[in-house]
Parts: C-alpha cells; sequence; structure tokens
C-alpha cells in the first residue's frame, strides 16, 4: 500500500511538471524499484528536462537489466534523434564495430533464442519426430552457446555513455593538454582507470583521458 502512494505521488510530481522531485523520489527508492523500469523512468525524466546524454544512458541500462520493451526502445530511440551526429559516431576498426554491435544487443535475446531451440528439441524428442534424438539434445544445448558466449565477452568490456559533454586529455590529470571534447550522450569503449579518470579507447577520434564523474558506466 505503501507503495502504491509512492507512485501516486510520483504521479501527480510528474503531471504537475516536478521533474526534478521525482528524480529526488526514485533516487531515494532504488532499491525498492525493479532495475529496468527504476532506468526507464529516470530516463524518461532527464529527457523531459533536456539532459539527453544522462536520458540516453539510463535508457540503455533499463535494456541492459532486461526492460526491452517497446517504451523503452522508443524513447531511446527519441533520444538518439536529439544528439549530434558527432555522439552518434561509430567506431572505425572491425573489431571495435564488432564489439560496439554486441553491447548494443541486450543478452535477452540470445537467451531467448537459447530457450527457444531448447524447447524445440524437447518437443521433437518428446514426440520422437527424428530418429536420433541425443543429437538434438546436443542441438539444444548449443542453442546457449551465444548467450554465453556474449554474455563472457561483455564481462570484460566496459561501454559507457558520456553524460555531459567533457574535456578529453591527453593524460590522467587536468595539467594535460585539452586535444578534443567528447559530446554529451555519445556511447564509447572504456579502458584503464587512474584516479578520477578514465581513458576512452574507442571510438578512435575521442581516445584519451576524461574525468570519470562525466560518464556513466553500463
Amino acid at each position: 500500500m505503501a507503495m502504491d502512494q509512492f507512485f501516486q505521488t510520483l504521479e501527480k510530481q510528474y503531471i504537475e511538471g516536478s521533474y526534478s522531485e521525482v528524480i529526488t523520489s526514485l533516487l531515494s527508492h532504488s532499491q525498492d524499484i525493479q532495475s529496468g523500469l527504476y532506468h526507464y523512468n529516470l530516463g524518461t525524466l532527464y529527457a523531459k528536462m533536456g539532459k539527453m546524454g544522462i536520458a540516453r544512458f539510463h535508457f540503455e541500462r533499463a535494456l541492459g537489466q532486461g526492460n526491452v520493451s517497446a517504451m523503452v526502445m522508443n524513447n531511446l530511440s527519441a533520444v538518439k534523434e536529439s544528439l549530434t551526429q558527432s555522439a552518434l559516431q561509430k567506431p572505425e576498426g572491425l573489431s571495435y564495430q564488432t564489439l560496439f554491435s554486441i553491447g548494443e544487443m541486450p543478452d535477452q535475446i540470445f537467451l531467448t533464442f537459447g530457450l527457444i531451440v531448447a524447447i524445440i528439441s524437447i518437443f521433437v524428442c518428446r514426440f520422437r519426430i527424428l530418429k536420433y534424438w541425443k543429437h538434438l539434445l546436443v542441438v539444444g544445448l548449443l542453442g546457449f552457446i551465444p548467450y554465453v558466449t556474449i554474455s563472457l565477452v561483455k564481462e570484460d568490456v566496459n561501454f559507457a555513455i558520456c553524460l555531459e559533454r567533457s574535456n578529453i586529455l591527453e593524460g590522467p590529470s587536468e595539467i594535460y593538454k585539452v586535444n578534443d571534447e567528447l559530446p554529451e550522450g555519445i556511447k564509447v569503449l572504456l579502458g584503464d582507470t587512474k584516479g578520477d579518470f578514465i581513458f576512452i579507447k574507442a571510438p578512435e577520434k575521442y581516445t584519451g583521458w576524461v574525468k570519470r564523474i562525466d560518464i556513466g558506466i553500463l
């Protein structure tokens, strides 16, 4: 009952346009709300406030937490359309392009594929549609290989969204020369961390060090 009242209050504040108050309330109840829904709501609120970098971060997090609803996909698409072309730049190398493509695919897609293959294999074995049922069981298990492979790859690869424009430095300190500026909302591949700074590996145009506080790790 308490949570019902909480959401009613949030809805009232949202209708009144008190987005900052809704965000504060959500942040204070982050442990009480399903993660995918939590990030979807935050993404929607930040988009309403025009903070598209932070909005993209939360929509991407919502997808990563299993919320692959049409609302999340549509809102994420709308946020991307509002970003500058530089913020949508893709890496040039084939290996980086592959990693970015993998990073944009929710794990649930591969898990669902594995489950479908397994269910079909069980169905075929159960009704003995094909003679070599052991082979079908192997096929069913192999259906989970893409999910396991992608999960292992993602464990060793860190992506992030630039929450707001950030200077790209030659080294991990503000004493170093500023080489460029990381656009708000761009998706990047991360490297090493040193103190309060983190290295951007890709896209290649934006390689360098940025403040850790300016990016949201997915």
